[in-house]
């Protein structure tokens, strides 16, 4: 663990003051036989206190439970003091509820709790109490808590309220987290405002099991936090970050509060080897949290251009990263101003965006020292920064969980690309701000590859002005939470192939996509192409319900609605309106020269009926086409009305066709087989595939066959002959004197095949021999 080390009184100014002083009373700590706080032979008088304050003025240290429950302890009034509360300590000091226990009170003079188990339990805590004296309280392990608030506060640090209520100088106390847990019935004081007095409240990672401020209550009492001039909060973020402070507001309560005083400190650093981009809730209050002038320490020097803070939602948060105010001294509980715009650069030689090296501040290439967190704006592939031929690819893993940008573009007359492989980010902080990805002209082009995570945008436009852009979904979840565009007279959240010559392209063959409003599939021509692969995707949303915007498709003359069908079928497109009423908004335009590009993806043959798309309001426009490309063989499309309402609500294709025998491939992959199998004898049992589609039976079952499986003379001169069957099916008998020579005819035809067997029975005359078959009509 990383922090400033105290400096420790030397040992004989101890010595010195304590010449002259009157014999011990009984309820002082002099060791007389061992360290042993909870012995009564090392007490004045030689017993353990009883229903009084302890004082300490040496070493002393605590491994089981006390004798007794005291008022309360005086620590280092008369000599240095320090008291070691070890595992298996059960220390109480609330027998008079109008007593705290104090460490430090007379000047020159430190006393320190070392408290690495067990319990600690006063009625009030000051630590650093009276002028010119030092309190440390370090606590590692074990629970200490404060049970009421005699003064106002139960904890106090570097300050004081004496018993008559009149409050003096503090001195310098510090109250230090790695471990434990903290639990106070009331506030925690800083310093003071109108008395000298500093106090330092120091937590380190993830140590600490809990800090609640105002959880002990058995009369809903609520927690504060006042931190005055000079005083100072010191937070160290570990690997696994950082364990916050809880400011509770009681169980019907939540008048919880903290207070930040103009020129109160702020102290932040890594520890344990941490570094890296992100942010960090240090404090938490469930009422009102007020920053009237926090500052960052001066200890900091230079790394204040890397860290800063923000008071936002009742939540103190620092963070490390570009765009991150530097102390943002402000009572108003808001999120911070826009913050400065980044350039990749991709200097560092990787596509990491935690790499500093990556990015630039200005298009001056000015190094920056941050990552991709927290920007008003994103430029990825610029031609300011990347040299011509320059593909600028970065990748990102996001682990910020506040990250508020405005604008993002990719490929700005440049080749840009941005994959986003984990984490969250967001770019709605402006309600106008609309991200782009290709544009700039002719050499604009930019990817954006949502892998996994989670992006959220405002308003997207892909592939603008004479632009490349394209967008692929391959799981995670791309949102579009505003429609910043009006384009023919609809709310707008999407926009592929946004003017003439530019080329937009969206794929989402995995994940989720949801828009508030319209989406324009070629736009003033514009050249685009929205593609749905397979039924991997959980979700495709053009709007929303319960929404005060409604979605709309809207596909142009040059836009493509292309789909790949797998085993699944494909995921739908859902149209929704605001209020799912076929009313207003969730319609569908498919204008003349809009066209549909429709096959099964590599290696996939599915012989059915798909709904592509279904919609909530009307379907204006309805001139849809085939590709050139499609095989109008097997594909056909319409327009249908799935619930009865007279309203035509859902696109539909259909895949049919057969083999040159007639066989269906629907049939041929019922049973999985493929077209080659058709004129083989896939089960041995004597018929070839497109045979048995013929018959009825199963081609990959030997057993299903047809076949004659018994005859009979009878004594009347009559015969019969019995098949296996299917129902349904229309037999004929044919019968035959000779083989040799066959002379064919039909002896009975139009027989309705039953389940399993059919018989049939005819009379023999005039022959020594009669051939029998059965047909299939």
């Amino acid at each position: 663990m990383e922090r400033r080390k105290r400096k420790t009184s030397a040992a004989v100014l101890g010595s010195l003051l304590l010449v002259g002083v009157s014999a011990q009373a009984t309820d002082e700590f002099n060791g007389a036989v061992n360290n042993d706080w909870a012995n009564g032979a090392n007490w004045g008088g030689g017993e353990y206190p009883t229903g009084e304050e302890g004082y300490l003025n040496t070493y002393a240290e605590l491994s089981g439970p006390v004798p007794t429950n005291m008022w309360a302890f005086r620590m280092g009034q008369t000599g240095d003091a320090e008291f070691n509360v070890l595992p298996g300590a059960v220390y109480t000091a609330t027998e008079h509820s109008s007593w705290g226990s104090w460490l430090g009170l007379s000047a020159g003079y430190e006393a320190t709790i070392n408290q690495s188990g067990g319990s600690v339990t006063v009625t009030e805590l000051e630590v650093g109490s009276q002028a010119g004296s030092f309190g440390y309280y370090e606590l590692s392990g074990g629970t200490t808590t404060v049970t009421r608030s005699i003064y106002e506060r139960s904890l106090y640090v570097g300050a004081t309220k004496q018993s008559d209520h009149k409050s003096l100088d503090g001195g310098t106390g510090t109250f230090t987290m790695t471990g434990g847990t903290l639990l106070t019935q009331n506030g925690v004081s800083l310093g003071h405002p109108s008395y000298a007095g500093e106090g330092t409240f120091e937590v380190f990672g993830t140590g600490p099991d809990e800090i609640g401020i105002g959880s002990y209550s058995t009369n809903d009492h609520t927690g504060s936090w006042s931190q005055y001039s000079n005083s100072t909060l010191r937070v160290g973020i570990s690997p696994t970050g950082i364990t916050p402070i809880h400011i509770n507001g009681g169980a019907d309560d939540m008048s919880a509060s903290v207070f930040f005083a103009d020129g109160s400190i702020l102290d932040v650093s890594f520890i344990d080897g941490a570094l890296e981009t992100g942010s960090w809730p240090v404090m938490v209050c469930e009422g009102t949290m007020v920053n009237a002038g926090m500052v960052f320490a001066d200890s900091m020097g230079s790394t204040t251009n890397d860290w800063g803070f923000m008071v936002t939602n009742n939540i103190l948060k620092v963070g490390y990263g570009l765009g991150w105010p530097a102390g943002y001294p402000t009572n108003v509980v808001v999120a911070p101003s826009p913050g400065r715009t980044l350039y990749w650069t991709g200097n560092a030689g990787d596509t990491d965006s935690s790499n500093a090296d990556n990015w630039a501040l200005d298009t001056a290439g000015t190094p920056a020292t941050w990552g991709i967190y927290n920007q008003d704006s994103l430029h990825i592939g610029h031609s300011s920064i990347v040299d011509e031929g320059v593909v600028s690819v970065v990748d990102y893993e996001g682990t910020a969980d506040y990250t508020a940008q405005s604008l993002l573009y990719i490929g700005n007359n440049r080749t840009g690309i941005l994959n986003i492989n984990s984490g969250t980010l967001t770019f709605i902080t402006s309600s106008t701000s609309r991200q782009q990805v290709g544009l700039g002209g002719v050499d604009g082009d930019g990817t954006l590859n949502v892998n996994d995570g989670s992006l959220s945008l405002n308003t997207l436009r892909v592939g603008i002005a004479g632009s490349k852009g394209t967008v692929n979904i391959n799981s995670g979840s791309l949102g579009i939470a505003r429609s910043s565009d009006t384009l023919d007279g609809l709310n707008t959240s999407i926009t592929l192939g946004f003017s003439s010559a530019g080329t937009g392209d969206l794929t989402i063959s995995g994940g989720s996509l949801s828009t508030r409003g319209a989406i324009h599939v070629g736009y003033s021509g514009g050249t685009s192409t929205f593609a749905v692969e397979g039924s991997g995707a959980s979700l495709i949303e053009i709007g929303k319900e319960n929404n005060t915007l409604d979605g709309a498709w809207v596909q142009h003359a040059t836009g493509i609605l292309k789909i790949l069908v797998d085993e699944g079928g494909v995921t739908p497109i859902q149209v929704r309106n605001s209020d799912n009423s076929h009313v207003n908004g969730g319609d569908v335009y498919f204008s003349a020269g809009s066209l549909l590009d429709i096959s099964w993806m590599e290696g996939v043959t599915n012989y059915n009926s798909f709904d592509v798309m279904t919609w909530g309001g009307q379907l204006v426009e309805d001139d849809l086409a085939f590709a050139p490309s499609v095989d109008t063989d097997i594909w056909s499309f319409a327009f249908v009305d799935t619930n009865a309402d007279t309203t035509n609500d859902t696109l539909r294709v259909t895949a049919y066709g057969e083999t040159a025998n007639g066989t269906p491939y629907s049939w041929l992959n019922e049973y999985g087989l493929t077209e080659a199998d058709d004129h083989l004898d896939t089960d041995g049992d004597g018929l070839l595939t497109w045979e048995e589609y013929i018959a009825g039976t199963n081609p990959t079952n030997a057993a299903s066959v047809l076949t004659i499986t018994s005859h009979q003379s009878l004594d009347n001169g009559d015969y019969v002959v019995t098949w296996q069957s299917v129902e349904g099916k229309s037999y004929s008998v044919i019968t035959n004197t000779s083989l040799l020579y066959p002379q064919e005819g039909v002896a009975a035809s139009d027989i309705l095949g039953l389940v399993g067997e059919t018989s049939y029975t005819g009379t023999i005359s005039g022959a020594n021999e009669v051939f029998y078959e059965i047909g299939v009509e």
